[in-house]
């Protein structure tokens, strides 16, 4: 008889720590959820800031583009001594940020004057590019690259 109300006992005990041990494991799971709500909030953000500073540099730089003479670069591009580093950088880092450019023919723009630049520095006064070709590249960039410059310039100031 002793025997039998220990294992009552014993067992009321057991049941007793089950319901807490869920109730903890419950608890625990909405824990979880919160965390992971915050995790989702926060690489969001951490992605917008990204976003937001590529676009400052992306928007840097499409204004240098714009202050380029188009045929005084390109003849610079045949001069070793010369090469306007400068602007080849600020076209360089739009090409590197041409994931925010929506328009294929900017993106064109700057494949094609960036494989010209990496011929030019690879081959120093052995090559020599097509001036009026890169004039209208840079001109056609110029005309183009305005419209993401608006559109830069508005999601920047949104946020």
């Amino acid at each position: 008889m002793l025997s039998e109300i220990a294992l009552v006992v014993f067992t009321a005990i057991l049941a007793w720590a089950t319901i807490k041990l869920a109730q903890h494991t419950q608890a625990l799971s909405k824990l979880t959820e919160r965390l992971v709500k915050i995790e989702t909030t926060r690489d969001e953000r951490d992605q917008q800031e990204n976003r937001r500073r590529d676009l400052k540099t992306a928007l840097a730089a499409a204004e240098s583009i714009q202050m380029i003479y188009p045929g005084e670069f390109a003849q610079h591009l045949n001069k070793p001594a010369n090469l306007p580093l400068s602007a080849m950088t600020d076209i360089e880092t739009l090409h590197s940020l041409k994931k925010y450019i929506k328009d294929p023919d900017c993106q064109q723009h700057l494949e094609v004057l960036c494989n010209s630049f990496d011929s030019v520095r690879r081959e120093k006064s052995q090559v020599r590019v097509n001036e009026e070709d890169i004039a209208l590249r840079v001109n056609g960039l110029k005309d183009r690259i305005q419209w993401c410059v608006n559109e830069w310039r508005t999601e920047i100031a949104s946020g």
